[in-house]
């Protein structure tokens, strides 16, 4: 038997506090699924998914990285189009025309 945590995807990725579970057969390693398990099955299942830790945690998904990528890229695009406007106002106040 295998637990397994659900995960909520977004450009944050949490993990749910929902534990899942799936039965292999040992013989022909076949999945059995959950509607064919016994009474006796459901009873050690619901009795050991207490027992698994449940892991809370965070973390930036691919898309959430590219999206913070390109704000960071526009700060510093910004950034660099005003520094180089103050650059121009000034030498233009040092050499006055003329």
């Amino acid at each position: 038997m295998t637990f397994l945590q659900q995960e909520q995807s977004g450009v944050v990725i949490h993990r749910l506090n929902k534990i899942s579970g799936k039965l292999n057969c040992s013989a022909c390693g076949a999945r059995i699924p959950g509607k064919e398990w016994t009474s006796d099955i459901k009873i050690f299942f619901e009795r050991e998914k207490q027992n698994v830790p449940v892991i809370k945690s965070l973390k930036i998904s691919a898309y959430g990285k590219r999206l913070i990528g390109v704000a960071i890229g526009c700060f510093l695009l910004v950034g660099a189009i005003f520094a180089a406007n103050i650059r121009i106002n000034v030498l233009a106040v040092i050499r006055p025309k003329g």
